[in-house]
């Protein structure tokens, strides 16, 4: 009977365990976080680019494109990387940027 008190407590606390940890690290994750943000600009340069008649030439400011990211319920302020990096909108056609990079871009299959 302990020996059974004893092996639920032990598989008790790996169950915490494992579900505390594994909800840290999905909540939040940096690189996951920063490709998001990186679809949110691609979208806003998109959008501003389709209402304004832009061609490949252009590149928006953050000003042009604050009004697309607000509408999503982000802020007007530009978006800032969890990972430390800075974001660069880039010309039209081309995917924003992260200082960070590496893993920190849109994978080419969004595009």
């Amino acid at each position: 009977m302990k020996k059974l008190a004893i092996i639920g407590l032990i598989l008790g606390l790996c169950i915490i365990l494992a579900y505390t940890f594994g909800n840290h690290a999905r909540a939040f994750n940096p690189t996951a976080a920063c490709i998001h943000n990186l679809q949110m600009i691609d979208g806003a340069k998109e959008q501003w680019t389709l209402e304004h008649h832009m061609t490949t030439n252009d590149t928006p400011t953050w000003a042009d494109i604050h009004f697309y990211l607000d509408s999503a319920g982000l802020t007007n302020e530009p978006l800032k990387c969890p990972g430390g990096g800075i974001y660069t909108i880039e010309k039209v056609g081309k995917p924003p940027k992260c200082s960070v990079g590496g893993q920190h871009t849109l994978p080419s299959s969004f595009r």
